[in-house]
């Protein structure tokens, strides 16, 4: 069960059966690479459903002159039919072979020690993820709010793919009620059982 709590949630497995479907069936030339397919797919699967390929290679051909300009830039493609109205196209898969590191009360305190502690355990914070990563590349040409809702849909995918234990990192200074720790991320594993390890930091 999802985050959100449905139960008819679509598993990764899934995704990838259908991106490997069309990728057999993909067109030689198009400018559209295959992690902004994949990303977009997981996007879909985030809002409950699963395109068809058929659907793939339409919205493949609708995207390809903005996927163009976008590649060269090097960022997600975030228009010309790949940020439909349902789903988001920047949501990706999280790998589930790390340990996973939060944190929580502010990036330059919290988040980096998190990342830092990550790298040097083998561990894995949301910012180094998949969508993580695409997220750190293209916030900043999004708008605020939409930022901010693909960021939770991010954070509650992290946390509901944790298991066993987990670390947090958190400001010894205080922490936001509002926070995606405190609304999204913790409530997840608490109600999955996922032992917590806290770390303060000053």
């Amino acid at each position: 069960m999802d985050p959100d709590g449905r139960d008819d949630v679509i598993t990764d497995e899934q995704v990838y059966a259908r991106f490997y479907e069309w990728q057999a069936q993909r067109p030689e030339g198009s400018p559209v690479t295959d992690d902004v397919v994949l990303n977009w797919l997981f996007g879909r699967a985030v809002g409950g459903e699963l395109p068809s390929v058929e659907e793939i290679q339409q919205q493949v051909a609708m995207a390809e002159p903005a996927a163009v300009v976008y590649g060269q830039a090097g960022l997600m493609v975030v228009s010309g039919g790949f940020l439909p109205g349902k789903g988001l196209s920047v949501v990706g898969k999280t790998p589930t072979s790390k340990v996973r590191v939060f944190w929580s009360g502010g990036r330059e305190v919290a988040g980096k020690a998190a990342m830092e502690w990550a790298k040097e355990h083998g561990g894995i914070t949301l910012e180094m993820s998949i969508g993580g990563r695409i997220m750190e590349n293209i916030g900043r040409f999004l708008p605020r709010n939409l930022q901010v809702k693909i960021w939770g849909v991010l954070s509650r995918r992290f946390a509901a793919g944790a298991e066993g234990v987990v670390y947090c990192f958190q400001n010894a200074a205080g922490l936001s009620l509002k926070s995606f720790w405190a609304t999204q991320e913790y409530p997840i594993l608490a109600k999955n059982g996922v032992e917590i390890i806290y770390k303060l930091v000053k």
